[in-house]
């Protein structure tokens, strides 16, 4: 079955990401960001956000301190939070390449904090400080892939969840490469199920769990 057009300035501003990727051209599209991706029929945050509750129902009261990587505009942290039944438990924190994408996600007033950050690079965030990270959208050719992992895990509590969406040809790619980037930064995959993720196009859903070391 075919996939949905995209709306012509949505085909735009995805030629822009393919072409220079980085800040920006995410900064000229953060204002109509989601009026776009909403014309794509984008569903790989509701994917991730689906995931991550199924592993987090005995959450519920608990404080958790959750960081939504490549956050963007904030869809996946506000459906999240819409989602639980005690939002006011979850610490959410945000981080995204782009700072126009930023203030959007901030305008929402749902981020305990919001930072820009390069996933390429060591996150701002200590060590084994999160009691989950999630991330959608992001892991896709050209953009960014399994060598970001380690700057991704490194600040993930043991005995925890990374969850995210990743794009099938990056995937086919790169598969040893993740199992090897998973294995060095001491977790384990737990999950890779197809999920929608845009029109009838899928992406992997990866379960990323971070071993306790004895």
């Amino acid at each position: 079955m075919a996939e949905l057009p995209f709306s012509e300035r949505a085909k735009g501003f995805v030629a822009l990401v393919a072409e220079g990727g980085g800040s920006i051209a995410y900064d000229q599209w953060a204002s109509s960001y989601e009026v776009d991706v909403n014309s794509m029929n984008y569903s790989g945050y509701t994917s991730v956000v689906q995931k991550w509750q199924s592993f987090h129902l005995n959450d519920v009261g608990k404080k958790h301190k959750l960081l939504d990587t490549g956050c963007g505009t904030g869809l996946a942290g506000e459906l999240l939070l819409n989602s639980v039944s005690t939002p006011q438990a979850i610490q959410l924190y945000g981080g995204d390449i782009s700072n126009e994408m930023l203030k959007v996600a901030k305008s929402k007033g749902i981020y305990t904090e919001l930072q820009v950050i390069n996933l390429k690079e060591e996150l701002p965030y200590e060590a084994n400080s999160f009691d989950s990270v999630i991330c959608a959208g992001v892991f896709g050719v050209g953009h960014c892939g399994p060598e970001c992992l380690p700057n991704i895990l490194r600040v993930l509590k043991p005995g925890c969840f990374f969850i995210a969406t990743v794009n099938k040809e990056l995937f086919d790619l790169t598969a040893k490469e993740w199992k090897k980037q998973i294995s060095i930064c001491n977790c384990e995959l737990l999950e890779n199920t197809k999920m929608p993720y845009r029109d009838y196009a899928t992406a992997f859903v990866f379960v990323v769990r971070k071993l306790i070391q004895n």
